[in-house]
């Protein structure tokens, strides 16, 4: 059974031939968000309380909006800089509210003690990484910035890194600051700041990371709807496997049609 919460490493071993070079930086990437998950899901768990993996998929989400949200005022208010330090001291206080928060509701116990958690939650972080892959993959074909808005994009993300305080200095006129709405771009250099991944390839990594976790919420959310489904059908045995299968076509829904 130790064996199926070790899963994940799977999809990173499969992704060594087809990213080579880059699968560094692509492990990177993927464990910063591990962490994230990781640290938060203790607050997470109070929100999803009634969801069978405690809505372990959400605590990426709540840990990036939360943890990045926080480091810009920070660094809005000039208390300090947006530098690598200031990152993570954020994001250690934020690790120390989390393991308050879960030693007092008895998540940790509850988590280890809880073989069907830790269970949901390893094959959960397989699927997410097996994604994450999967759409860098893709993007690894034509990594190209270009079209669309992806280079103005790419340019302020560039602006955010380079800039100490906020609001970032625009890359379009010089000596003025951004005027134009950037939280989507300043989350995008958040993670490239925290993962310590070049910005030109985290670019690709954060369109991949909508991927995923855009398929993953909407498949753990119609899992949770389909076993609410079970507890209350009278209908006699259901096909085992039609709970993943609705979150595999809700995801897939969302994400590609």
């Amino acid at each position: 059974m130790k064996g199926k919460y070790i899963l994940p490493l799977a999809p990173l071993v499969i992704a060594i031939p087809f990213l080579r070079s880059d699968v560094i930086q692509f492990a990177k990437w993927w464990l910063t968000l591990l962490a994230l998950g990781l640290i938060f899901a203790p607050l997470t768990n109070l929100i999803f309380k009634d969801f069978k993996a405690r809505g372990y998929m959400f605590a990426k989400v709540i840990g990036i909006a939360i943890s990045g949200y926080l480091t810009w005022v920070i660094c809005s208010l000039k208390i300090m800089p947006f530098t690598p330090t200031t990152v993570l001291i954020v994001l250690s206080l934020c690790l120390a509210v989390n393991i308050a928060i879960g030693i007092k509701t008895g998540f940790y116990k509850d988590a280890i003690k809880s073989e069907d958690i830790l269970k949901r939650i390893s094959s959960q972080e397989t699927l997410f990484i097996f994604l994450l892959f999967y759409w860098s993959y893709l993007r690894g074909i034509k990594p190209e910035i270009i079209g669309l808005e992806k280079f103005m994009d790419f340019g302020f993300v560039n602006s955010i890194l380079r800039s100490e305080y906020f609001p970032p200095q625009d890359m379009w006129f010089a000596g003025q600051p951004i005027n134009y709405y950037y939280l989507g771009q300043y989350f995008a250099a958040y993670l490239t700041r925290l993962s310590f991944v070049p910005s030109n390839i985290s670019y690709n990594l954060m369109m991949a990371t909508l991927f995923a976790v855009s398929f993953m919420l909407a498949y753990t959310i119609a899992q949770h709807l389909f076993e609410i489904y079970e507890q209350n059908a009278n209908k006699g045995k259901i096909y085992k496997h039609a709970r993943t299968i609705s979150g595999l076509l809700a995801g897939a829904l969302v994400t590609l049609s």
